[in-house]
């Protein structure tokens, strides 16, 4: 092929990925090469891995991703931390990369190893793990630490969350065994000296907070109510379905969306409902523009999840037997 049809064919191939990029809604998961495919794109949960020096409760708002290496610290700790888990997930795939030693990924909480292998090539040392659990896990949650041992004297060491080398996987997997894409925001983390390439803000603006203490319970009028504290979007919208939470936006059925401001207590009622049944109910917090599109999209934890059997609530009042005799006088 001459350079001449060589270049005539890149040309053509440049308005087809500009195309591409923007048939997607980019606030949807906006992330590097993850706009490529749209198919990502259908709702949040894509499982969130990160480096995190704070406060477990500062997630997932602030990503505490660098701090400084103290004199003759030995290890060096990463912890790693999972969050936007839904209802829980118990299985993690991904790979640990380290521009020093990697001594060790020590699993916390309810986490154990199910196989790693280590590898070094390039300068880059790495630990491919697969991590499960034995019941569900809700987020945000530590699920290990990384320990490096410096020892090659540099100023800096810097740690990346990548896909698992052996498999060429970075997923999670939830309690019905479906495959969510696990990928970190911030590019892993470091410990020293700023590193150019790790802990760097996302390439696209992140979802909203999630809602919290989502309650649904019985009523009067056989009825459901549905309580929770927003989130930070500016709506808040309910959904619910017969055998699962829904996961998204379009998935189940809508019960109802309302305008919201962060962090206040808020409810609605589901009236009517079939009894004897169990009713699943997610609460998502969104954001939309002037036009009602969805700019932004909502993280979701298991404690913006609830589920309830409805049944009817009769409404009683007590009464002394001679009240009731006389009702029949």
């Amino acid at each position: 092929m001459s350079k001449a049809k060589a270049r005539s064919i890149s040309y053509l191939c440049v308005p087809l990925l500009i195309v591409a990029f923007f048939a997607v809604d980019t606030n949807a998961q906006c992330y590097g090469s993850l706009m490529l495919a749209p198919d990502f794109f259908g709702n949040d949960y894509i499982v969130r891995l990160c480096v995190h020096f704070g406060d477990v409760n500062t997630l997932p708002y602030d990503v505490a991703c660098a701090r400084a290496i103290m004199p003759g610290e030995s290890p060096v700790e990463f912890p790693v931390y999972a969050y936007n888990l839904h209802d829980g997930i118990d299985y993690l795939e991904f790979s640990v990369e380290s521009n020093d030693s990697i001594a060790r990924f020590v699993p916390e909480g309810d986490f154990m190893i199910q196989s790693s292998s280590t590898g070094y090539g390039d300068g880059i040392y790495r630990i491919d793990l697969k991590l499960d659990s034995s019941w569900p896990v809700c987020g945000p949650t530590l699920v290990g630490v990384v320990e490096v041992v410096p020892v090659h004297g540099y100023g800096s060491i810097w740690v990346d969350l990548a896909p698992n080398r052996s498999t060429g996987e970075m997923i999670a997997r939830d309690r019905y065994n479906n495959r969510h894409y696990l990928f970190s925001p911030k590019h892993g983390g470091y410990a020293g000296s700023d590193y150019l390439y790790r802990c760097q803000e996302p390439i696209c603006e992140e979802p909203n907070e999630h809602a919290t203490n989502v309650y649904a319970i019985t009523a009067p009028g056989c009825s459901v109510k549905i309580g929770w504290f927003t989130g930070s979007g500016n709506r808040t919208m309910v959904r619910y379905s017969f055998d699962h939470y829904p996961t998204g936006y379009d998935d189940g059925e809508l019960l109802k969306e309302v305008p919201s401001s962060p962090g206040i207590d808020q409810f609605t009622y589901h009236l009517p409902v079939p009894q004897g049944e169990l009713i699943y109910y997610s609460v998502f917090s969104l954001t939309r523009d002037i036009g009602g599109a969805i700019e932004l999209g909502s993280f979701v934890e298991c404690s913006s999840l609830d589920t309830v059997y409805t049944s009817c609530v009769i409404a009683t009042k007590e009464a002394t037997w001679g009240q009731i005799k006389n009702l029949y006088k």
